[in-house]
């Protein structure tokens, strides 16, 4: 987390503007947002979803509002008509990739029908809560009112008129055909315990990522692990490209760095490593973790993922009196919220919780921030990057496959990937090029427009923040995914 000395505010605000273009800073509800779920094959295009306008601050719920007693109007799109909200996202499903059928034998209604009224094995407690836990500031009647459940149903029920939406993001988290993999390639003792190391490092790797950057980082963490080299994952892997010389690891040189590496996945991972338990007190992380699971080793499907893109959808965005207001939630805020999102969202809609969230992460992508087109499973991606991994060393697929089975590989495309493009482009020929590196102030500016995504408000905000008290931007990255 970079520091901010007070006479150098001023100078990064300025070198943010100069680097990066901005003549002025874009309101928080114009930041893009850090997404949770898939990005499409680079090959897919996508009409861009339309811009959403500044943030209106009210105490009064505006016109089609159905939030009560808002502090303002986030993300306006959310509050559409339930069929433009519905049609919007079906436009932006992304095409089937064939890497599913050819490395998993499934496609994606395979998964929906393996999704489809499956309960988990886990109850899905939230960890980290008080003994006598009190909820969401001021009730959760703001969220839970019959307006704005009956809003979020509509939509939902409207999804139903394409199929090929509903079944990519009811199905998002199963990953039953890899872990079928697992067990024919390890044995079933085996399979338990790698998958669930597996499924741990990539949900670790989660926050403020994409989940194209997750799985690269999440299963480099992995591959070191099994290898006894954790620590250099911890020392290399959030190093921009740019600074990697020639004396960098080889097998890590086009892993993806990430500007929160040392604080919101590395500590954790560490935490882990050493105890063998998740320690983690957000609701977010283990409640995607669990999420992930499958019925050999565990699995949750009562409790919603609370990223950022669900918080919006809900209106949480709307009621907040934090300035990062579009943030993912806390654990008193799903305390309150989960028994809602069980009964009266999922349970009239007639699936589990979970397999709700993936829904509407999907539904109101267009409207929460989203910029890729959705439907892909996680399971998709994974395969997907499988192929990438193959390509980079030049094998076939099913080969890679089996490497990273047995923690010999790690997934990803030979050029990496990247949080923030600028962060981390150059590769080895920058790397060897000491005066093409960036200077100090170009990577604090780099990191706090990063951070400013990430929370959902404007880099001044985030400089103001870092220099009232410098763990601000870790306590937020802790809560969020895939923020």
């Amino acid at each position: 987390m970079p520091t901010v000395p007070a006479k150098a505010a001023e100078a990064v605000k300025t070198r943010l503007k100069r680097l990066l273009g901005m003549a002025d800073q874009p309101k928080a509800a114009e930041l893009p947002a850090v997404e949770p779920f898939p990005k499409p094959i680079e090959s897919q295009s996508v009409s861009k979803p339309p811009e959403a306008p500044a943030v209106v601050t009210t105490k009064r719920a505006k016109p089609g509002q159905t939030v009560s007693t808002p502090e303002r109007m986030a993300f306006p799109g959310i509050y559409k008509r339930p069929d433009e909200v519905a049609k919007e996202a079906a436009e932006r499903v992304a095409p089937e990739s064939p890497n599913l059928q050819r490395l998993f034998g499934v496609t994606r209604d395979d998964l929906y029908q393996i999704a489809r009224g499956r309960e988990g094995n886990l109850p899905g407690t939230l960890p980290g809560l008080a003994a006598n836990p009190k909820g969401m500031r001021g009730g959760a009647e703001q969220i839970t009112n019959r307006r704005n459940t009956q809003r979020l149903l509509d939509a939902n029920a409207e999804a139903e008129k394409y199929p090929e939406l509903v079944r990519g993001m009811d199905a998002w988290y199963v990953m039953d055909p890899l872990y079928q993999k697992m067990e024919r390639e390890l044995g079933p003792e085996a399979a338990k315990r790698e998958y669930d190391m597996m499924n741990k490092f990539m949900g670790m790797a989660s926050p403020g990522s994409e989940v194209t950057t997750e799985i690269p980082r999440g299963t480099a963490a992995y591959y070191l692990y099994k290898q006894g080299r954790f620590p250099e994952f911890e020392r290399f892997a959030g190093v921009p490209a740019a600074q990697r010389g020639l004396d960098f690891p080889q097998d890590l040189l086009t892993v993806p760095g990430h500007v929160y590496h040392s604080t919101a996945q590395a500590k954790p991972m560490r935490r882990f490593v050493e105890s063998g338990e998740l320690d983690m007190s957000s609701p977010k992380v283990p409640m995607y973790i669990e999420a992930s699971g499958v019925p050999e080793v565990g699995f949750q499907t009562k409790t919603p993922v609370g990223d950022a893109h669900w918080s919006r959808a809900v209106g949480l965005a709307d009621i907040r009196e934090a300035k990062n207001f579009g943030k993912s939630v806390s654990n008193s805020e799903m305390y309150s919220l989960a028994p809602w999102w069980r009964e009266k969202v999922a349970g009239e809609l007639g699936i589990e919780p979970v397999s709700a969230q993936g829904r509407t992460w999907g539904v109101f992508s267009p409207q929460t921030g989203v910029t890729t087109p959705i439907g892909a499973p996680k399971l998709e991606l994974i395969a997907d990057q499988v192929v990438e991994a193959a390509q980079r060393m030049g094998i076939t697929p099913e080969q890679a496959l089996q490497l990273f089975i047995r923690g010999e590989a790690r997934l990803g495309k030979k050029e990496g990937g990247s949080v923030t493009k600028r962060y981390n482009e150059g590769g080895l020929a920058a790397a060897e090029q000491p005066q093409q590196q960036p200077s100090q102030d170009e990577m604090m500016a780099m990191q706090i427009l990063d951070m400013a995504r990430e929370m959902g408000v404007s880099p001044e905000e985030v400089i103001m923040m870092l220099m009232e008290q410098q763990s601000a931007p870790a306590s937020g990255l802790s809560m969020a995914p895939n923020e």
